[in-house]
């Protein structure tokens, strides 16, 4: 094996088969593209979205044993392998949700794509199908797991796993926990509540409410869910999806142990290309959480006491009241 000694920043990238598996992501776009258009539903990329970065993992995982010959190397093989199981966990979770949505039901499709098809002209929306929708979301999600072709490019063969690939685990599996968490207390009150809103207005029974708590009821009339991790962060769930890809870069620097540990911060140690896809992810969460909130602002009248009163992301100590409710400024 011939390791990858260069100092230039984006070297791991001028890699021929780096290309090649590039060209097979566009290749997925173009037949992705090609099935929006003759079934008029552009939410053909949203279905592979859990899927498309433990898939390609596995083709680095390949080709690491195949191209790169890690399967002389054990070690090093070991840590793609973790890498390779936890996205794969991450994978399945996040499409039994999407499978629960109703993502994969073919007449599905993203609010957000019909209302632009309404709005754009036919040649607008042809070409926001074909590179925004199409081939930027492709993109975007070869580049997330941008960090195990780094730790292709740049195994360490001759150190073992080190106390940093066991807390960039923790931190992943805590991260991941944390989403399930989230999901399942937002699923249940969104089920929940349009439960109840069905019984109050299918049904003659006055006390149709007394089967639910007074809390949850208050959320129900409220319309948004202010109980569990939402109490702390109006997003939990992002947080934790966040924090799954910043510890996968965690373990880029996990890979590099031992040249930090002889050379301190050696360029390609703590900082490395493969960051540059992650942050770009991360102002996408912010766009998002703008766009979500903008939405729910209008919504809701009692959103926006919420929203100056809970953190955004990261749990905090401040804590939503009803407006009924006085508020010390101080908690």
């Amino acid at each position: 094996m011939v390791l990858n000694n260069t100092t230039n920043f984006f070297d791991d990238l001028a890699d021929p088969v780096y290309w090649y598996v590039f060209a097979a992501c566009n290749l997925v776009a173009f037949i992705l593209w090609i099935v929006s258009v003759l079934e008029k539903n552009s939410s053909q990329v949203d279905r592979i979205w859990p899927l498309a970065p433990a898939v390609w993992t596995y083709v680095y995982l390949t080709l690491a044993v195949t191209v790169y010959s890690f399967n002389e190397y054990k070690i090093s093989l070991a840590r793609l392998i973790i890498v390779t199981i936890l996205l794969t966990a991450s994978a399945a979770r996040l499409t039994f949700v999407f499978w629960r949505k109703g993502y994969y039901k073919r007449a599905h499709e993203d609010h957000r794509w019909a209302k632009l098809r309404a709005t754009q002209s036919k040649v607008q929306f042809f070409f926001v199908n074909l590179l925004f929708i199409g081939f930027f979301q492709n993109w975007v999600l070869f580049s997330l797991n941008s960090p195990v072709w780094f730790i292709v490019k740049n195994p360490t063969i001759d150190d073992e796993l080190n106390f940093l690939d066991f807390i960039f685990m923790f931190t992943f599996i805590a991260s991941f926990v944390y989403e399930t968490v989230a999901d399942q207390q937002q699923w249940t009150f969104q089920s929940r509540k349009y439960k109840w809103l069905a019984e109050v207005n299918n049904s003659e029974d006055q006390d149709v409410s007394s089967k639910y708590g007074q809390e949850e009821l208050d959320d129900f009339r409220r319309g948004f869910l202010t109980r569990g991790l939402f109490k702390w962060s109006r997003h939990p769930n992002y947080l934790g999806e966040l924090g799954l890809w910043w510890s996968l870069y965690g373990f880029t620097i996990a890979s590099q142990y031992k040249s930090m540990r002889e050379n301190f911060l050696v360029q390609k140690s703590l900082l490395n290309w493969s960051l540059v896809p992650i942050l770009f992810f991360t102002l996408v969460f912010q766009l998002t959480t703008y766009s979500t909130e903008k939405s729910s602002s209008e919504k809701y009248a009692e959103y926006a006491r919420y929203k100056s009163r809970v953190s955004k992301i990261i749990p905090w100590f401040t804590t939503y009241k009803p407006n009924n409710v006085d508020v010390d400024d101080n908690n």
